[in-house]
């Protein structure tokens, strides 16, 4: 069993040398206890208390490493009370019977390591068996190395401290960067989605309305000259036939064909009453059998009469038949009306296709002969109407070059002027 000396430290330093020679051999498996002055083992919640003390209550403090034992031992010499002793032992065994550690570069490194945290700088050695004498200025030095030393664990557990707390900050910051860019990318998918989904929705919008054009302009295409030309002249010859069909007058032209009807009727029956009227009062003079001169008026009244209704009922046939001839020319008009769009729709075919088929062009005397008397309407070869007193004159004077009138007591001269002026 080897020994060796240290100098003596304090419960807090003693406690805090072995806890840092057994961090130093983690990996070795290193365990240390302590044992108080009445030879009971230290718990760990009373070592830490102890600690704070500073004394010198701890008896033993053991280190094992691999299988070597160091225990530090309270030194009881009253000569020299400010060292301690360690015993080195192996398996229990001494050196003299041939014990050996396992791993001596171990023990070596283990060995040293107790050396320094236990300030072995400070012993003299052994001379004589008895302890070297420590200067006096040892204990100031004992001093100011245990504070330096407590500086220093307060320093490096203030440097942990920081260093954990930098550690947390920069997890927080991590985790806080992490969680921004992944709402970040949340939100910018988000929005892709969402303008994926309006640009679709705008293409296929964009795909109906192309669709739509290309129908449009399909239909359009479709509906090339020929086409149309020939939806014109079926619509145009449909409206011809449904007026033909239905040809009639309008109201207001039948409402005044009929007061032309009823004036003349009315007017008719009025001028042949009142010759039948006056002719009934002619009566001959019994005596002489000769017509007396109111009979000779009434003749006169009577034949006037007569003939203005003659006249009248003539002008009547004569406005009556140019009614109805212009009803039938307008009739006829109308089924010219067809014939010209059916020529007239041939001759536009004919010309398109001699274009689209030859370069020279249609000939115009060609033209001309074939679109000859289009959309012409011929007039009505009917007199124009006269007025009854022209209808009269004639009656009454024919081709004569003058004419003499007497009404009673008064009497009428007519040269031709004054009757052409009558006809008139």
């Amino acid at each position: 069993m080897a020994h060796k000396f240290v100098p003596r430290l304090n419960d807090r330093d003693l406690i805090r040398a072995f806890e840092q020679a057994k961090k130093k051999h983690a990996e070795d498996k290193a365990t240390i206890k302590f044992i108080d002055t009445f030879g009971q083992e230290i718990s760990e919640e009373h070592l830490h208390e102890i600690a704070k003390l500073s004394g010198h209550a701890i008896r033993h403090a053991i280190i094992r490493i691999d299988n070597v034992t160091w225990q530090l031992s309270r030194s009881e010499d009253s000569e020299n009370p400010r060292v301690d002793s360690i015993q080195i032992s192996i398996e229990g065994k001494s050196p003299g019977y041939g014990a050996r550690p396992n791993n001596k570069l171990l023990f070596l490194k283990a060995d040293a390591l107790i050396d320094q945290v236990l300030h072995q700088p400070l012993t003299t050695g052994v001379s004589s068996g008895k302890y070297a004498a420590i200067a006096s200025h040892g204990t100031i030095l004992e001093k100011m190395e245990s504070v330096a030393a407590e500086l220093i664990e307060n320093t490096d557990r203030h440097r942990s401290a920081l260093t954990v707390e930098h550690n947390k900050n920069e997890r927080r910051r991590e985790e806080h960067y992490d969680n921004l860019v992944a709402e970040l990318r949340k939100n910018a998918e988000e929005e892709k989605l969402r303008l994926d989904a309006e640009n679709s929705k705008r293409i296929a919008a964009l795909d109906e309305k192309e669709k739509s054009l290309n129908e449009l302009k399909k239909s359009l295409d479709d509906r090339n000259n020929t086409h149309v030309r020939r939806e014109i002249r079926s619509s145009l010859l449909q409206l011809a036939k449904d007026r033909l069909d239905n040809f009639t007058i309008s109201g207001t032209t039948r409402k005044q064909y009929i007061s032309v009807n009823l004036a003349c009727a009315s007017g008719f029956i009025v001028l042949a009453s009142a010759s039948i009227y006056f002719g009934s009062q002619i009566t001959t003079d019994p005596e002489t059998k000769k017509y007396s001169a109111e009979a000779i008026a009434l003749i006169i009244k009577s034949g006037s009469y007569a003939a203005a209704a003659i006249a009248l009922g003539s002008w009547y046939l004569g406005w009556l038949n140019r009614w109805l001839q212009r009803i039938a020319d307008a009739e006829f008009r109308l089924q010219q009306f067809r014939l010209d769009i059916e020529r007239a729709s041939w001759l536009a075919e004919t010309v398109l296709e001699w274009n689209a088929s030859s370069e020279e062009p249609f000939p115009e005397l060609l033209t001309a002969r074939l679109s000859s008397g289009l959309f012409q309407s011929s007039g009505s070869d009917a007199d124009g109407p006269r007025t009854p007193a022209s209808h009269l004159a004639e009656a009454l004077l024919g081709s004569a070059s003058s004419a003499k009138l007497r009404m009673g007591e008064n009497e009428l001269n007519f040269d031709r002027k004054g009757i052409q002026r009558l006809e008139d």
